[in-house]
């Protein structure tokens, strides 16, 4: 994954959630931002899936430009809805509509979005259901399943569509400590089948393991960025970063 942001600015009600961005990566299988409450992570994931728009800045990922300047690119919203079936995106919500079961909430977005045949859309949704143990799983509704279940079906439906980049928005925040190891499973067995993926997250034991480069943000800056090792226990880390990590990961030792 290759990722161009120049001079990135987002705001709500006069508020600055993404503060004059600007970054620079090559061949990134994985990236994590991690950072305190309304640090601007989650509006940085929405604008880089093409979810929100910014005020100003350049986006680019891979081949896709996202935005130019101050407008997305030529006005024209069929390019960012050709780049949005190209992505998959899951969010702390598992979003499953509740009235179809498992299997139906893969493939009808599958048929009905991605215009797959009825046989292609079961075929690629039952072999994700059997590859990730849920196959039992397949004809019950949400209602039916419990919240480390629904995320992962979320999950699959995602990976069904065999994104490039793979967006995830806190996708264990809702979840109980089991049901988040059993999400947190998922996520690596598709990183290990190459599916690469921008991550906000809270599980700093997940960052640490999972991410090719981190961005820390605060106040929608990026105040320190750089591999696992880097972020977490590097020498040179700001004094905002070193009392955050001081922190959370007391809380996660005395967990």
């Amino acid at each position: 994954m290759r990722l161009r942001i120049k001079n990135l600015t987002k705001q709500y009600d006069g508020q600055k959630a993404i503060d004059n961005i600007s970054l620079e990566l090559d061949d990134i299988s994985s990236l994590v931002l991690i950072g305190p409450s309304g640090s601007g992570k989650t509006t940085l994931l929405r604008i880089l899936a093409g979810l929100e728009v910014p005020e100003h800045g350049e986006i680019q990922i891979n081949d896709h430009i996202i935005h130019i300047n101050d407008h997305m690119i030529n006005f024209d919203e069929n390019n960012l809805l050709k780049y949005r079936k190209k992505i998959g995106v899951v969010f702390q919500a598992f979003n499953l509509f509740p009235h179809w079961t498992a299997l139906e909430n893969i493939t009808y977005p599958l048929i009905k979005v991605h215009n797959f045949s009825f046989e292609e859309a079961e075929d690629r949704a039952n072999t994700l259901l059997k590859r990730f143990s849920l196959d039992e799983h397949k004809n019950k509704k949400p209602l039916q399943l419990s919240g480390g279940q629904q995320q992962r079906i979320a999950l699959c439906r995602a990976a069904s569509l065999k994104p490039e980049i793979l967006f995830l928005d806190e996708p264990t925040s809702a979840l109980d400590p089991e049901f988040t190891v059993e999400v947190l499973d998922l996520i690596h067995e598709l990183q290990e089948e190459g599916i690469e993926f921008i991550l906000v997250t809270h599980e700093m034991g997940f960052a640490a393991s999972s991410a090719k480069h981190i961005l820390f943000l605060d106040e929608g800056r990026i105040i320190s960025q750089g591999n696992p090792a880097q972020i977490f226990t590097g020498e040179n880390r700001p004094d905002r970063v070193v009392n955050f990590m001081n922190k959370i990961l007391k809380y996660e030792t005395e967990k």
